[in-house]
C-alpha cells in the first residue's frame, strides 16, 4: 500500500491518501489539494506546477517504509 501525507507537502493538514498504485495516490492528493488548499495552487506558474507534481511523486511512500523508519529510530534509542 502506498501513501502520501498532506503534511509532508508543507501544509498543516492531517489528510492522508492511501492506495495500491502511485497514480491513485497522486490523483487523490491532487483532488484534495484543489478542494482543500486551492488558494495555495492558484498562483503557481506552469513551471511551478510541474515542480510541485514532481515533488508529490517523490513524496509517495510505501507504508512499510515508514514502519521501518520508526523501528530504526527506536533501535537507535536503546
Amino acid at each position: 500500500m502506498l501513501k502520501l501525507e498532506c503534511r509532508n507537502i508543507g501544509t498543516d493538514c492531517d489528510y492522508v491518501a492511501s492506495a495500491d498504485s502511485k497514480l491513485e495516490v497522486l490523483d487523490m492528493v491532487k483532488t484534495h489539494m484543489v478542494e482543500a488548499h486551492g488558494k495555495l495552487l492558484e498562483d503557481l506558474t506552469p513551471e511551478e506546477t510541474e515542480q510541485f507534481d514532481e515533488k508529490l511523486e517523490a513524496l509517495v511512500r510505501e507504508e512499510s517504509d515508514e514502519i521501518m523508519l520508526i523501528e530504526q529510530d527506536e533501535d537507535e534509542e536503546h
